[in-house]
């Protein structure tokens, strides 16, 4: 709308240098996801939950690439295989945003509910298994199958090392803080503080090195840091705010600039931006509730599992950047996957005023 105004606020050539805030600030933000994962507990899920987060992927995913049969001749960017093309679309349409559902649940007192409970372990779940997938797929974005499957046998041994290596010693740093009584709640010693946050940059280097994007990295190495002494809380307490107003702004910002409005310059790219945002609802709403119900949930629950399932936001953001990174997405899909995004993130808040009785925020952390 106001060409010269975006140019004074954010110049073309601060774009490199926003990029890179952006970069980091999605990496802390990722280590912070994989902090709030309780990976115990999800080896305890119930069936319950583990049904409805891979219904709330299945259905998507496959309506998805369904989907993408129609999109790929209008939009599909040249020299961009159909397979790769369709697998992102796909897993685009799965993802539900695991930090943001948290803060819905904390803010409506859901959070300790058993709808919220299973929520909150059904979209844990999807986000481990989406950045399992998309790690795939970046891979195979940059080549051939073949490179694709040596990528992720190193992915793999990557994993091993991250889980087999460093979590054991990790757990022995933590141990050996708190016996000195330099670990406790709203406190860590610098000497471990410097070691998680070297061991962050460290995992996400790595995973960008073998063909990955480093998000994953930084949320894998956020899921083994030892859960004791109030550790994860304190260490996202005291980065949270850094992240929150500090670097995330700056993605957002780039973001936005990437997200070009006036490419969707006709009613058909209108129709097209909402067709996306009905198969993306009707995906992960179905594929949740219809899971929820099979399993023994009352309709009115099951239909609130669904509508939180939808909740996107950022973690969808970071998705369809890197899609649009890989070259994967071209920048008028973007824009429409982007209004997808912020539909269905923006509509769960009015749904979920509807569906349920007014209550308060849950004053006890995370």
């Amino acid at each position: 709308l106001a060409p010269e105004v975006r140019e004074f606020i954010l110049p073309s050539t601060s774009t490199p240098f926003l990029g890179i805030v952006a970069q980091i600030g999605v990496v802390v933000f990722m280590f912070l996801t994989g902090l709030e994962l309780d990976v115990p507990q999800m080896r305890a899920q119930s069936r319950r939950t583990f049904l409805i987060a891979q219904s709330s992927m299945v259905v998507p995913m496959v309506l998805g690439c369904a989907t993408a049969l129609l999109l790929y001749r209008p939009f599909g960017p040249p020299g961009v295989a159909f397979l790769p093309f369709a697998l992102f679309i796909g897993a685009s349409l799965s993802v539900t945003a695991f930090p943001v559902l948290a803060r819905i649940l904390r803010d409506r007192g859901l959070l300790r509910t058993p709808v919220g409970a299973v929520a909150l372990g059904a979209a844990s779940i999807d986000d481990v298994t989406a950045w399992i997938f998309l790690a795939f797929l970046s891979s195979l974005g940059r080549g051939d199958g073949t490179g694709a499957f040596w990528t992720l046998g190193a992915l793999a041994v990557f994993c091993v090392v991250l889980f087999g290596v460093v979590r054991p010693l990790l757990a022995r740093a933590a141990a050996r803080a708190e016996r000195s009584g330099k670990l406790m709640p709203n406190h860590v010693p610098r000497w471990l503080a410097t070691l998680l946050l070297g061991g962050l940059l460290a995992a996400a280097s790595a995973t960008k090195r073998i063909g990955v994007h480093p998000l994953f990295g930084a949320f894998a190495f956020g899921a083994i840091v030892p859960r004791r002494a109030g550790l994860p809380q304190t260490v996202t307490h005291r980065l949270e705010m850094l992240v929150q107003v500090t670097l995330l702004p700056a993605f957002f910002a780039l973001a936005g600039t990437r997200t070009e409005l006036g490419l969707l310059n006709t009613w058909q790219d209108w129709l097209w931006c909402l067709l996306i945002t009905l198969v993306a609802t009707v995906g992960k709403f179905a594929g949740a509730t219809l899971a929820g119900r099979y399993d023994g949930m009352l309709w009115k629950d099951a239909v609130v599992v669904g509508v939180l399932m939808n909740t996107r936001g950022l973690m969808e953001l970071i998705v369809l950047n890197i899609g649009l990174d890989l070259g994967i997405l071209t920048p008028k899909l973007y824009t429409m996957f982007v209004i997808m995004a912020l539909a269905t993130t923006l509509a769960t808040g009015p749904l979920l005023q509807r569906l349920l009785p007014a209550t308060s925020p849950d004053p006890r952390p995370a």
